[in-house]
């Protein structure tokens, strides 16, 4: 019986699902998933039909699922990791990078990160308001400009130490 195979879109596991099968729950973190959602995988043969899938889909899924760790649960490492991969998956989408900035600073509640984060975050938001579209990169620009000025005083303080 064929093998469909790819990552799990939570944790990156490999997955095999028999062709048979709707859907399954990932052996390594327990996301379940669809077919659909796997990642890296995008026409198989099955029993003499041919599944095509979206690899948007994907994006869509690791995009809920970094939001989710963001911000509900507040596990800011993970959602770094999740925007990360979304970055490498679609560069030119400034969700990612964005989405990285906003984990870095703990949703812009969050000063003492450091130079050298402070210098990676800066360039997060650089790529961002590259690929953003006019309104966005306006928000971005705002919001951005909004944590600096909020933070300027920590900034200042410990710019000895940064």
């Amino acid at each position: 019986m064929p093998l469909i195979e790819g990552k799990c879109p939570n944790c990156g596991g490999l997955l095999q699902l028999k062709d048979d099968k709707k859907g399954g729950t990932c052996p390594f973190c327990g996301t379940s998933y669809l077919p659909q959602d796997i990642t890296n995988y995008n026409t198989y043969k099955i029993n003499n039909a041919t599944l095509n899938v979206d690899p948007t889909a994907a994006l869509s899924q690791k995009l809920s699922n970094a939001e989710t760790h963001l911000s509900k649960f507040k596990d800011y490492d993970k959602a770094i990791v999740l925007f990360k991969e979304i970055t490498e998956l679609k560069a030119d989408d400034y969700r990612g990078w964005w989405g990285l900035v906003r984990a870095h600073t703990h949703e812009f509640t969050k000063a003492d990160i450091g130079s050298q984060t402070l210098y990676k975050i800066n360039t997060y938001v650089k790529y961002a308001k590259n690929v953003a579209d006019d309104n966005t990169r306006e928000e971005i620009e705002n919001q951005w400009q909004s944590y600096l000025e909020q933070n300027n005083e920590w900034f200042n303080q410990n710019s000895a130490t940064l």
